[in-house]
This record gives C-alpha cells, structure tokens and sequence, in this order.
C-alpha cells in the first residue's frame, strides 16, 4: 500500500465571542501570539500537518505572502505586554470545544497550557459534538477550537471563516467589528483584476493580524492510500487536497 499526503489540507483555528473580554482587540491578539503551533502539529497531528498562522492562503496561489501567512507568530513577550494594556492580567476564560474527536479536545488542552504561560486562565467545556455546535450557536464559550476546510483557492472563500459580522454560526467569531473589513472583502469579491485583487487581500489578511477575528493554529494532513497496483493517482494541492477523489476517473490499474 501507497500513501499520499498533502500536509497544508483542512485547518484547526479560534473563534472568539465580543460578547465578554474578547471584545478588545488586543486580548484576540495577546492569544494568537500566546500559542507555539508547532506543538499542535506534533502533539494533536503526529507531525502531519503544517503551522497556520494567519489566514489560510495556499502557497500555489498569487494572494499568498509570507510575511503575512506568519503574522501571528508566537511572542510570548508582546502577548503579555497586550495583555496589561489591555488590563486583563489573570483573566479567566471559557474555552469551548469538544471531547468527542481527538484533535478538538488535544488541541483545546494545548491552547489551555500556553495561554497559562503569559497569564491568561482557560477553563475547558468540551461536550459532545452536537452539544458543542449548539452552545456555539447559541454564542455559548469566550471563545472557540474550530476545524474546517476551503472548497477553492479564490481568497473570498475565506471570508466566511473570518468576518464576525455576518450571520452567527458556530464556527465564525461574533459579536465585533473589524473596521473596513466588511468593505474590502465586498470590494474585493467585485474586483477582477488580478493586482488590485491581491492589493485588497492583503489588506484583509492585514486587518486580521492586527484584530484577530481568526486566529490560525494549524493545518492538518490530508492521507489518501491505494495499492501499488495503481497509478496515476494526483493528490489536489493544499486546502483542495480532501477533494482529491474528484479525480478517480484518471487512475489506472496496472
């Protein structure tokens, strides 16, 4: 037997509820420069998968920018720095997740351990996972693990991951405004051309290092195996690679 990876496939990031202390924008942010996400990569994934620490761009696509790709790099030292500006020293949050799949509730205990570490409390709820969606739903937990994927490389499919003010659902922060982000992902989803295009994204992806509506953590690998027997089997690249079955109608049988 064959196995095939792609290891930047589906992704694991936070949400975060306005409706409390996540509100300020510099808590948000104080989290995603709190967590080392090579240790979700390892401890969660076994290896198999890659840091995410922005907005989930592939690196086939020309809206990816590195520096942007890794604005929230962990930086322990600026994190608690934005948390006593913030005065929020020694807060106490709830985290919403689940114990019912593994990589939600390991990677839930991990983000638990490094907030600690720069003074933020994290109290854990991790129901099962039709509890889980509904207390989401409802605007239950400060904030939230999430585990989704992209259908296609155009950078509006990540808007809905990452603007709080569209409709409430489970897997979206709520409850604030990032200012000017609504209007350039409009501006952009109407733009054609290829440079203005990637200006706008920039943009966005600017605004969401700086707000924290999404905070990225990790990708996680996506396995297709097959005996050797069979050729011509192409894995889809990056975030698209789930949907590699959408090519069984090249394989070959030897």
């Amino acid at each position: 037997v064959k196995l095939e990876t792609v290891a930047t496939g589906a992704f694991m990031f936070l949400s975060f509820n306005g409706a409390g202390v996540f509100k300020d924008a510099r808590l948000r942010r104080a989290v995603a420069l709190a967590i080392r996400r090579e240790e979700i990569v390892n401890g969660v994934f076994f290896g198999r998968g890659a840091v995410l620490g922005g907005v989930p761009r592939s690196q086939t696509t020309p809206y990816y920018n590195a520096e942007l790709a890794n604005g929230q790099t962990y930086d322990p030292d600026k994190a608690k720095a934005l948390i006593k500006e913030a005065g929020a020293e020694g807060v106490t949050v709830n985290l919403l997740s689940t114990a019912q799949y593994g990589m939600h509730r390991d990677t839930a205990v991990i983000v638990q351990g490094h907030l600690a570490e720069v003074g933020i409390n994290v109290t854990l709820t991790m129901p099962d996972w039709s509890t889980r969606v509904t207390m989401g739903n409802r605007g239950q937990g400060d904030f939230a693990v999430q585990g989704l994927g992209l259908e296609t490389f155009d950078p509006d499919a990540a808007s809905s991951l990452i603007d709080p003010t569209l409709s409430p659902t489970f897997f979206r922060s709520r409850n604030f405004e990032v200012p000017g982000l609504t209007e350039l992902l409009a501006k952009g989803r109407a733009e054609f051309d290829l440079e203005k295009r990637k200006a706008i994204y920039a943009q966005v992806d600017k605004l969401v290092i700086e707000y924290t509506p999404f905070c990225g953590l990790s990708y996680r690998a996506t396995g297709f195996a097959h005996l050797n027997p069979v050729k011509d089997f192409h894995m889809l690249p990056d975030q698209i690679s789930p949907f590699s079955g959408r090519l069984f109608d090249e394989l070959s049988i030897s």
